[in-house]
């Protein structure tokens, strides 16, 4: 019995012996990945449609390998139509730089307007909304979008649109004006028995 308890304690102590890993002189220490970091931003009262809105543009973000947070995660209190709101925005986005962040997406419901005839030239009373998303770079300290995109939804579409729906759109845009990277995806097919 002995024996065996020195065998393992040997076995043991050979086992958790130190390892040298020795690094390539190629590689450089100092060196770092730098990747543009992201922050979503959705202007609106409604703290449930906030919330949604900015998780899915992150995760479809997310999925075109652009990383993103979501200001719910730095502003919880819901966002009003008042100054105290506007100011903490201003020190919000002001903040960005020093977080680490180079854009920033902000997405708003831009004006509605009530129109007899629709896009496909029906005639009716139709609601148009107008979703407004911009794209600012913080590095250049300039007010102007780098990008901008107005996406109108009449009042009849809106029972056949989800949130997916919108956010699959800007994001596609976006992709296909290049602003963020294009992923070429297949639907994969899948066969059952």
């Amino acid at each position: 019995m002995v024996r065996i308890i020195f065998l393992l304690s040997c076995f043991l102590i050979v086992s958790c012996s130190a390892t040298k890993n020795v690094i390539d002189n190629r590689v450089s220490l100092s060196s770092r990945i730098d990747q543009d970091k992201w922050m979503v931003l959705c202007l609106s009262n409604v703290s449930s449609f906030r919330k949604e809105f900015e998780l899915e543009t992150k995760q479809q973000l997310i999925f075109h390998d652009v990383h993103a947070a979501t200001s719910i995660e730095y502003l919880p209190k819901e966002l009003k139509k008042d100054i105290e709101t506007k100011n903490r925005l201003e020190d919000f986005v002001s903040q960005l730089p020093e977080k680490g962040f180079s854009m920033l997406i902000i997405s708003t419901m831009g004006s509605v307007e009530r129109t007899k005839l629709d896009a496909e030239g029906y005639f009716g009373d139709f609601t148009l909304y107008h979703y407004i998303t911009n794209v600012y770079s913080l590095e250049d300290n300039d007010s102007q979008p780098i990008w901008s995109m107005c996406l109108c939804v009449y009042d009849y579409q809106l029972n056949q649109l989800t949130l997916s729906d919108m956010v699959h759109a800007i994001v596609a845009e976006m992709a296909k004006d290049e602003i963020i990277p294009q992923i070429d995806s297949e639907l994969l097919e899948l066969y059952h028995l």
